[in-house]
This record gives C-alpha cells, sequence and structure tokens, in this order.
C-alpha cells in the first residue's frame, strides 16, 4: 500500500468526523483483515512503530464494524 494512502487511512479511520453505512461493511472487514496482516508481519520482524500504528487502526474498524452491525441487527 502507498504510504500516503497508508496515511490517509490512519487519519481518516481515527477522525471524529469519519462517517460510514452499513453498505461498506464487507469492505471495513476486507481492511481489518489486511490490517491483522501487516500487524502479523510487523510482529514477526520487531517493526514496533508499525504495531502501533496498525494496532490503532485495528481498533477503529472494529469498532465501526461492530457498530454497523449492530445498527444492521446482525
Amino acid at each position: 500500500m502507498e504510504a500516503r494512502l497508508f496515511t490517509a487511512i490512519i487519519y481518516c479511520l481515527t477522525c471524529g468526523h469519519f462517517r460510514t453505512t452499513t453498505e461498506f461493511l464487507s469492505v471495513h472487514k476486507q481492511e481489518l483483515e489486511n490490517t491483522n496482516k501487516v500487524i502479523k508481519k510487523a510482529k514477526d520482524h520487531g517493526w514496533e512503530r508499525q504495531i502501533e500504528m496498525n494496532e490503532k487502526v485495528k481498533r477503529n474498524l472494529e469498532k465501526i464494524i461492530s457498530s454497523l452491525e449492530s445498527e444492521n441487527g446482525l
């Protein structure tokens, strides 16, 4: 993933103004899966900063997914 795009994703997902809908639930789930892969690779290589940054993204994605699933009765 291009560094600028990754940075944009981090800031969007951590911004208090970020909004989404259930229409994008599958996209968020895929992004969580990708983020988990990045975290695993970072842990395997001892890349502490990458772990820290991606753990924040993971937590926010989990909150987003949980909220959307609750809204949708899933």
